[in-house]
């Protein structure tokens, strides 16, 4: 019993360990977008991420960085 104790903390630990944060961007009126109802979104071959809201189609040129 103490094996298996010992293995899954070891193993909580190595999952708390390399957890990523995750990192979100938040797009508004202020940044472009039109509506806050957005019905979808697409990335073409070049880079672009097209937005489609309620008001109108949104193209976003994402920077290399």
């Amino acid at each position: 019993m103490r094996i298996i104790t010992f293995i899954s903390t070891l193993l909580l630990a190595a999952n708390l360990l390399m957890a990523q944060e995750a990192l979100f961007n938040h797009y508004g009126k202020t940044e472009g977008i039109a509506s806050n109802e957005i019905y979808d979104i697409a990335q073409d071959k070049t880079g672009r991420i097209w937005v489609a809201t309620r008001v109108k189609w949104i193209i976003f040129q994402m920077e290399q960085k």
